[in-house]
């Protein structure tokens, strides 16, 4: 019975090692298996955006080249008209200033598809006059800074565009807060990105496709391509933080 002891030990120690490396391995095939999918995902994610900007681009240059350029024509027509009675005059003038409008309003949405200030002055001035448009036009005020940053690669630029633009557009609609303040730094090896508004908040963790829910899906989509992590701090009555950092 004695002599069988250290044969017994030997087998159990044997079968427990025999487990254990099976553990490691299925654990090691799992790791394996959730990186491929997050590469996949964030190749899948990083295709999508990018063809979406591409097709905003698109749409802005078709209507800044193509119908801007007719209905300008179209109001110097206009202009170029003899005087007429007084009730023809009353029908053309309402006509001029339709297309007026119609051409102010055709180069909001050109802009909003792809912002001139951003292609042509970069991330920081384009955000910032965002900031200045909505501080204009809107009740809340809205306070951007930021710090020295290096050189970005155009897919960064975009989407921290759009996070900053999705963010503003929420406190807006969702948020009811009178101020919202926006600070743009780099810190060691990431950008980071810190925004706080003094709006009625809401449960994070309990968001629908509706209502700041589903901008939620949008910065988490953006910074999830970016290689990013996004931190949301918010809860009813309190305002809301979110904080974005971005390896660079």
């Amino acid at each position: 019975m004695h002599a069988s002891s250290p044969s017994l030990f030997v087998a159990i120690l044997i079968a427990c090692l025999i487990v254990l490396i099976l553990v490691i391995f299925f654990t090691a095939t799992m790791i394996r298996y959730q990186r491929r999918n997050l590469a996949l995902y964030r190749e899948k994610l990083a295709a999508e955006i990018t063809t979406l900007e591409r097709e905003r681009a698109r749409m802005a240059e078709d209507l800044h080249d193509e119908l801007g350029p007719v209905l300008a024509g179209v109001k110097l027509k206009l202009n170029s008209l003899d005087r007429l009675n007084k009730g023809d005059q009353e029908v053309l003038d309402k006509v001029h200033s339709d297309i007026a409008g119609l051409l102010n309003r055709m180069k909001d949405i050109s802009n909003d598809l792809m912002p001139v200030t951003l292609i042509k002055k970069g991330l920081i001035k384009a955000v910032d006059q965002m900031a200045d448009e909505i501080n204009h036009n809107n009740g809340l005020h809205v306070m951007f800074s930021s710090g020295k940053l290096p050189e970005l690669s155009q897919p960064v630029v975009i989407n921290l565009y759009r996070i900053c633009q999705e963010i503003m557009t929420n406190t807006i609609k969702h948020a009811g807060a009178k101020e919202l303040s926006i600070h743009l730094q780099r810190i060691e090896n990431k950008l980071v990105l810190v925004t706080v508004d003094d709006g009625q908040g809401f449960d994070h963790r309990q968001f629908s496709s509706q209502g700041p829910g589903h901008g939620l899906v949008n910065l988490h989509n953006r910074t999830e391509m970016l290689n990013g992590e996004l931190y949301v701090d918010s809860k009813p009555g309190n305002g809301t933080k979110y904080r974005i950092e971005i390896p660079i």
